[in-house]
């Protein structure tokens, strides 16, 4: 480690780039690598956020969460290569299990849950993805719900009540009645509304 404040770094390379970035914890062989002004960083595991340089407020656990972003903020990624490509202007995403979210360049606002959750996202904004390889086809798309696991796959396109930001919730209202429509042979439905 070479400059900034409140720092910590445990690993080979672990924030060695680092110039005025303060408030990062980098643990693992290569965490946070080439980091030089991205703040409040935490990047656990083998090459964890490697490339962010500007990057700030990102966590990232597991090896090669986030190991390919330079300057997306404001991300939670947690699992092997979870938002991998997680680069430029995503921001507020949270990507749990291994390849969630892995494509996601210019994703925003997205959750995605479950082993390979939405990996082919790109710049897809305001989704809800749970599930093992739910939302495999959506990469371009925004505010969606796509739900693994149930015949027929259950995808609904949504309307927020309001716009979404890092600092609100993204407010989603499912009728009943179209899920109950589409999940015939499914296992019951543990919820009317996401908040």
């Amino acid at each position: 480690m070479n400059g900034g404040d409140d720092n910590t770094d445990l690993g080979k390379d672990a924030l060695t780039a680092t110039t005025t970035a303060s408030d990062c914890t980098a643990v693992g062989s290569y965490a946070l690598g080439t980091n030089t002004t991205g703040a409040n960083n935490t990047g656990i595991g083998h090459e964890s956020l490697y490339a962010n340089t500007t990057g700030g407020e990102n966590t990232a656990v597991g090896t090669d969460a986030m190991a390919a972003n330079t300057t997306a903020s404001n991300n939670v990624a947690i699992g092997q290569a979870a938002m991998y490509q997680g680069t430029g202007s995503a921001s507020c995403n949270v990507a749990i299990g291994r390849n969630a979210g892995q494509n996601a360049s210019g994703a925003l606002r997205n959750v995605m849950v479950g082993h390979a959750a939405a990996q082919s996202i790109t710049s897809g904004c305001d989704n809800v993805i749970l599930g093992t390889q739910a939302g495999s086809s959506i990469t371009t798309g925004c505010t969606n719900v796509a739900i693994a696991g149930l015949s027929p796959a259950v995808v609904f396109t949504v309307t927020p009540v309001a716009k979404p930001t890092c600092l609100t919730n993204l407010f989603v209202k499912i009728p009943v009645e179209a899920v109950l429509a589409t999940v015939v042979k499914a296992p019951v439905v543990a919820f009317l509304e996401t908040t």
